[in-house]
């Protein structure tokens, strides 16, 4: 009674491992690598967006950003062990497109590379939102570092520019310290003349909203769409 029993649960799993689709390993192990690598440039690159076109600091996706290369590494190798399985019960039938699965997998150790080198560099910068709050038309801005000049642009009564610098800094024990700096603003008016103010020292790797009001003060905020503290 027991023989049979168990001759017949034998036949039932080899039955089920008969009938088994094992593109299912092979579907799981391709949209794994899709997923880790779309799903890891459209983080990068909105966060990329929020600073370069919004100056808006997201925080909050660049911790996303940390998880999604934290767990996308077990993810990767689970999709290979995957691949490899179906390899395995098709190896009388293999295709082409296990190749590029395999290379779409793999693909995403130097695009995180690429990802973490192109962070780095970014946040190095600050980024400024910069208002002419004054009641003064056509006032030309300049962004004055040491013996070097940018110039930010012309700006009337309640327009705005946007743009950015990299902070000077040393290494030091193998971590970067932020130099001070003696930033000032040049601001040029319609007749030829000419005014220093200084200009305040930003954190590298943050965005701000800086505005000239109408007592001609620099008013300073950080631009954070979302936080975590």
């Amino acid at each position: 009674m027991q023989k049979a029993t168990l001759k017949k649960a034998i036949l039932q799993i080899r039955l089920m491992i008969l009938n088994f689709d094992s593109t299912l390993f092979y579907n799981l192990s391709r949209k794994s690598g899709k997923t880790l690598l779309i799903g890891g440039w459209a983080i990068f690159f909105i966060w990329l967006v929020g600073r370069y076109l919004f100056v808006y600091d997201l925080e909050l996706l660049a911790f996303i950003g940390f998880l999604w290369v934290y767990f996308g590494f077990f993810v990767g190798v689970l999709a290979i062990i995957l691949l490899i399985i179906y390899i395995i019960l098709n190896f009388n039938s293999l295709h082409f497109s296990i190749a590029s699965t395999l290379l779409i997998i793999l693909f995403n150790i130097p695009s995180v590379i690429l990802i973490l080198k192109l962070h780095n560099n970014i946040e190095k910068k600050s980024f400024v939102l910069f208002h002419n709050n004054t009641k003064i038309d056509g006032l030309k801005f300049n962004f004055v570092r040491g013996d070097s000049k940018k110039y930010i642009g012309e700006l009337d009564i309640g327009e705005s520019v946007m743009f950015n610098y990299e902070p000077k800094y040393h290494i030091d024990d193998a971590r970067f310290y932020q130099d001070q700096e003696d930033l000032k603003l040049e601001i040029a008016y319609e007749n030829g003349q000419t005014e220093i103010m200084k200009f305040p020292e930003l954190v590298s790797g943050s965005c701000y909203n800086i505005a000239l009001t109408e007592k001609f003060e620099i008013n300073k905020k950080e631009r954070i769409f979302f936080e975590i503290k």
